[in-house]
């Protein structure tokens, strides 16, 4: 047969059906009302319950059948993209527990020969210059091992006189995960107990929900078990307050007690809280070493012209405020007192009106210094650099 010669049309329909009326199908494939009834006709399938009652929901609303099984097929449509969305997020949340529970519980091994260790240190320190002349590191120090992590701390920390220490691992560096360091601590505590205020607030519990407890406190102290959230609060306490160590005999002694703990099991370093978690660094990796044998000086470098510019000109200006700051609380607090006694003075001032933090401070010297010519940011400025 030749179809070229045939000159009829065929066409096969459904019966009713009009051109550019969709009686069964939406453009995008979906079913409409009818086209579901048709469905479930075809197939003896019965409309699920939810189904059901969704459009006896909108037909008491005063919409007939058809309005009513349109609004329930959109409104299904809806619930499935929201449980789809609301899967994703509890899976990415769970994601992030898991990744932050590893990291809390599994140790780092930095291996041997890895060149990314830095700290910045001050080269006109008499201890720095003698350290350097050996090629040693102090006995506990910080530092960094990325290079997010080390252009940070440049930038915050160098200024004139500084020197970025290069380093790299001697051996592979191992790392105790937040929960063994939590072991050690709870070990060198039943041997003999640490001194309470090693733990029981730091120079950051303010940011950290103040101290912890003394019915806690005590507990610690005689050995016996505290939740796990507050026995994680005072490492963390612990761990941040290793900086003030050195002006504490008593205080050095314990945390000798904690590295050799840690050492005894293969560990050369911890990280360090107070970066991680609460200062505005929010570091990735802050590393606080106790094993220098562990690390090895490489170069010493300067850093970048441009960064130790902008140290000092913040210092300066810092410096600048607080001058500021002092000449218009002198006639109230000393009339002509010397620029030293006035100085202390102005720190006590701050201390003592700032004990709900920098908003509280800033307020109260608003109300009391109403034509003062700082802003509220310089006043902030002021009560940060002299809360230590």
């Amino acid at each position: 047969m030749d179809y070229l010669e045939i000159r009829e049309l065929y066409h096969h329909g459904i019966k009713g059906q009009k051109w550019g009326i969709r009686r069964f199908q939406n453009e995008d494939g979906s079913l409409t009302a009818e086209g579901e009834r048709r469905y479930y006709k075809l197939n003896g399938k019965k409309k699920s319950k939810h189904r059901v009652n969704l459009e006896a929901h909108y037909m008491s609303k005063g919409l007939n059948l058809e309005q009513a099984e349109k609004k329930a097929t959109n409104r299904m449509i809806t619930e499935g993209a929201l449980a789809a969305v609301g899967t994703a997020l509890v899976t990415s949340a769970i994601v992030a527990a898991v990744v932050k529970r590893h990291k809390e519980t599994a140790d780092q091994v930095i291996k041997a020969g890895t060149s990314d260790f830095q700290r910045v240190d001050y080269a006109k320190k008499s201890i720095f210059k003698k350290n350097m002349e050996k090629k040693n590191l102090y006995d506990v120090f910080y530092m960094t091992d990325n290079k997010f992590d080390n252009k940070n701390y440049e930038q915050a920390f160098t200024g004139p006189g500084d020197k970025l220490i290069k380093m790299k691992a001697a051996k592979d560096v191992k790392i105790a995960s937040q929960s063994n360091a939590i072991n050690a601590m709870r070990e060198i505590n039943k041997e003999s107990p640490i001194p309470s205020d090693m733990y029981r607030s730091s120079f950051r519990s303010g940011r950290r929900g103040g101290p912890i407890p003394k019915e806690y406190v005590d507990k610690f102290m005689k050995g016996e078990k505290v939740p796990p959230k507050i026995e994680k609060q005072i490492y963390e306490n612990f761990n941040v307050n290793i900086v003030r160590a050195k002006n504490n005999p008593n205080w050095s002694k314990n945390y000798d007690r904690f590295y050799k703990n840690l050492k005894g099991k293969g560990y050369s370093g911890i990280q360090d809280i107070n970066d991680l978690k609460i200062s505005n660094l929010r570091a990735k990796n802050p590393l606080i070493i106790f094993d220098r044998s562990s690390v090895k000086i490489t170069e010493l470098v300067d850093p970048q012209v441009s960064t130790v510019k902008r140290r000092a000109a913040r210092e300066a200006m810092d410096d600048l405020i607080f001058k500021n700051y002092l000449e218009e609380i002198a006639p109230k607090a000393l009339g002509t007192a010397g620029a030293t006694t006035l100085g202390a003075v102005g720190v006590s001032n701050i201390k003592t009106n700032a004990n709900k933090g920098s908003k509280n401070f800033v307020a109260n010297y608003l109300a009391e210094h109403p034509d003062t010519k700082l802003s509220a940011v310089q006043l902030k400025t002021i009560y940060k650099h002299n809360q230590k």
